[in-house]
């Protein structure tokens, strides 16, 4: 399977210069957890939901005020994304790579999701997410396409 057919397309990504804040209106306007931070054209780092939410209760139990919080949201993704230890050489796969390619670089990278790159530019997004849908999609194929026999056997076996 190719990660040109469960890549998310097209991408928003947001420049390590805009605020903070509109990452996560980023986000939860176009319903996606995971945005690409570029620096000079280049991806720097993948932002996710997680990353922003995790920092979100500290700054609520610390009780620095709204206009610290705000402050805080005004800040630069790439300043945020520096501070957080959250930069990183972000590799990628390009959208003829197979997809174990992808998952690959996930577990050894221990992130959720990669850029798919071509010549130099982001083109998609491929997240841990998409993986598992393509291969449910697959399974339930694969079993659509199983004799009735076949199922009805297995099942019986399963169930002595």
């Amino acid at each position: 399977m190719r990660v040109r057919t469960i890549m998310s397309h097209p991408v928003v990504s947001i420049d390590s210069s805009a605020p903070l804040r509109r990452a996560m209106e980023a986000m939860a306007e176009h319903g996606i957890r995971h945005v690409p931070v570029v620096e000079a054209g280049w991806v720097v780092a993948i932002l996710t939901e997680r990353d922003v939410a995790a920092i979100e209760p500290t700054l609520a139990r610390c009780g620095l005020g709204d206009g610290f919080v705000e402050m805080f949201l005004r800040q630069a993704v790439g300043k945020f994304v520096r501070s957080h230890g959250l930069e990183c050489s972000v590799c990628g796969v390009r959208p003829d790579d197979d997809v174990a390619d992808a998952m690959r670089l996930m577990r050894t990278h221990l992130v959720t999701a990669v850029p798919v790159l071509q010549n130099g530019d982001v083109v998609g997004i491929v997240s841990y997410v998409d993986i598992i849908e393509a291969f449910e999609a697959r399974a339930d194929t694969a079993r659509l396409r199983a004799p009735a026999g076949r199922v009805a056997r297995l099942t019986d076996r399963d169930a002595g």
